[in-house]
């Protein structure tokens, strides 16, 4: 992968590696069973009130445990937990 830095004749074009990395995390992955059949069958109102109770809930149960929220996808929810070795040596390091 190669990044352009400046403007007009003026760019170089740098090389950036592009490597994996290990780490140990606790990955959760949750969606609401048969949600496709229960959504068909509701009135736009009604899925909004399913999805705040199912959501709402969920998400402060992922944050009061310190997990990360990586996205909403649909009716379901990707939330991670690194390890704590990770987090401390993820604050140790300076940004």
């Amino acid at each position: 992968m190669f990044l352009k830095t400046g403007g007009g004749d003026e760019q170089k074009s740098r090389k950036l590696p592009i490597e994996g990395e290990s780490r140990d995390m606790t990955v959760l992955f949750s969606d609401i069973r048969g949600f496709t059949t229960i959504s068909e069958g509701l009135q736009p109102k009604e899925l909004t009130k399913l999805m705040n109770e199912y959501m709402t809930p969920m998400t402060y149960v992922i944050q009061k445990h310190r997990g990360t929220i990586d996205k909403y996808i649909g009716d379901a929810i990707m939330a991670f937990w690194a390890h704590r070795c990770m987090m401390m040596s993820m604050r140790a390091t300076p940004s």
